[in-house]
């Protein structure tokens, strides 16, 4: 039995993928912090806290209730985040595998493979997995397969649900599910509209009981990152100079820490090509640079959303040119980033190297761990400046308030300024850790130095007390 060649590297892009994987064990890398946050949260709903009310972050819903879903089936350790991200990327190898099958283009699944897989995971962008971008990602590619397939009542149902639990994302990113809706609005309305619908409406109905079980503070959601966006946007003649740095900087990150320069490169090939894909493609474009543009912060991994257009214009690709053609620009693209592999294969070797050779099966976390975990007590609340959530989250502790930090300024509006004055004389927290000055401190809670006491321990960790 002959094997083809394209199977032969079709394997080898599944090697490729365990390979560059395997340096996000939990023994090797640090827990990111935004994982840190829906981590922690995620553990706080399922003890009952109610989310916003009880426990806040200023995102939609749905990144919390996944980490909340997997932690009711699965130990709330990182190990299932790991094995979460493995999952998932290998479901998208398959929906990939699966939309080239609809276009009968499944024999460049190989390159294409090694192509998503090196700018998904290569570049800073991928941030250790688990973010809100991998899973918004992981359901569009979910979405595009079922809108390219022919509508059945259960893809349809499934297609209403997918569209709400983009939505419930991130705010910035309805606009991405109002652009793939609006192309898409033909295939949607004449197909099992009903139960598309019907989906749509069952989530819907899911978000709407969270927004409302946590109101007013849930509302929040919704204000909190147009007041700050309005701020950080707001030009004057003395703040244009920090605007132009602050444009530049944004560039950067497009095109340094992902896959930006393969998707300028897709820009000019398509000019000449007649295919209505090439306009869902210019149009996620621009709607994505509006938002990389436009929203308060630009963070490495937002540029995961980039990968949406890696696929499709992979598609066009195949689609409208001679196959030479399109292999050498997927190849050029794949080997971009060549130095970033190289460095990825040596972090793999030193992590497959501890774990195996070495037998450290430890999970690798900040030095403020041991020094949290050996002065709290069983019902000891600390509070934590900056954000270090994951923290939280691997020593099973608590805030003591709805706030698991004070990041993104959340001192600088009067709401939440007075509420962190309230909490801290009323419900005080027996820890502080402090990254900050304690000038800065005392700002943030209006304490005077006679209203509290701070016991240095060691590792910015106090003991805490408010003077009566």
């Amino acid at each position: 039995m002959k094997i083809k060649i394209e199977h032969f590297f079709s394997f080898l892009s599944i090697i490729y993928f365990l390979i560059v994987s395997f340096p996000h064990i939990p023994t090797y890398n640090n827990m990111s912090i935004d994982s840190g946050i829906y981590a922690y949260i995620g553990q706080q709903v399922n003890k009952g806290k109610i989310l916003y009310k009880e426990v806040w972050d200023y995102k939609f819903p749905a990144i919390y209730y996944i980490y909340a879903f997997l932690f009711k089936i699965f130990p709330d350790s990182r190990w299932t985040l790991y094995f979460t991200d493995v999952f998932i990327h290998v479901c998208m190898l398959i929906l990939i595998f699966l939309i080239l099958k609809i276009f009968e283009k499944r024999d460049y699944f190989w390159i294409i493979s090694f192509l998503f897989t090196t700018t998904y995971r290569i570049y800073p962008c991928f941030s250790g997995g688990n973010l809100a971008e991998h899973f918004f990602l992981f359901i569009s590619f979910i979405s595009l397969y079922l809108l390219f397939k022919k509508p059945t009542k259960f893809f349809d149902f499934t297609l209403g649900n997918c569209f709400v639990w983009m939505l419930m994302f991130k705010q910035p990113y309805i606009l991405i599910v109002l652009i793939i809706f609006l192309f898409f609005k033909d295939r949607i309305l004449k197909g099992e509209k009903k139960f598309f619908f019907c989906g749509f409406l069952l989530s819907f109905l899911f978000f709407i009981c969270v927004f409302l079980k946590g109101a007013p503070e849930s509302f929040e959601t919704v204000t909190f990152p147009f007041k700050v966006t309005k701020e950080s946007n707001f030009i004057t003649l003395n703040t244009l100079k920090n605007f132009l740095n602050n444009l530049e900087y944004k560039i950067r990150i497009i095109l340094f820490v992902g896959p930006g320069k393969q998707v300028l490169l897709f820009l000019p090939i398509f000019f000449f090509v007649k295919d209505r894909l090439k306009f869902l493609f210019f149009s996620l474009f621009l709607s994505l640079l509006f938002i990389y543009l436009t929203t308060f912060a630009l963070y490495a991994h937002y540029i995961l959303l980039l990968n949406i257009l890696i696929l499709l214009g992979s598609i066009i690709l195949i689609k409208n040119y001679p196959k030479k053609f399109a292999l050498f620009f997927l190849i050029l693209f794949t080997l971009w980033p060549l130095t970033l592999i190289k460095k990825r294969f040596i972090h793999s070797y030193n992590a497959f190297y501890k774990f195996f050779v070495l037998k450290d099966h430890r999970i690798r976390v900040y030095p403020i761990v041991f020094t949290v975990a050996k002065y709290i007590k069983p019902n000891e609340t600390l509070f934590m400046i900056p954000d270090y959530c994951e923290v939280y989250f691997i020593l099973k502790i608590e805030s003591p308030w709805r706030f698991c930090g004070i990041g993104q300024g959340i001192p600088n509006y009067p709401k939440f300024k007075n509420e962190l004055k309230k909490l801290i004389r009323e419900k005080p927290p027996d820890y502080f850790y402090l990254e900050i000055s304690i000038k800065e401190f005392e700002n943030i809670f209006d304490l005077k130095p006679s209203e509290y006491k701070l016991t240095f321990l060691e590792n910015n960790l106090y003991k805490f007390k408010i003077l009566k």
